[in-house]
């Protein structure tokens, strides 16, 4: 019996991520990125990730889509 859980096509995975590197859905991103459901897409991060402002922001919360989740890694710390 397979028990393994459907995923929809071009569905985006994050599978794996330390030492500087994401790995989502079998391709490896080592620059910050947003991650939708349907897609990975570049993040020129514009301030300081260890120390982050509301500002900094402005370019996933007005990308015009709807997130439940924001998950935001700034380093080893």
């Amino acid at each position: 019996m397979d028990i393994t859980p459907l995923i929809e096509t071009g569905r985006q995975i994050i599978q794996g991520y330390g030492g500087g590197r994401l790995r989502i859905s079998g391709a490896v991103y080592e620059t910050p990125v947003i991650v939708y459901p349907d897609a990975v897409q570049r993040w020129d991060f514009p301030g300081d990730p260890l120390a982050p402002r509301a500002e900094d922001f402005k370019t996933v919360l007005e990308g015009g889509r709807v997130l439940d989740v924001v998950l935001f890694g700034s380093g080893a710390e």
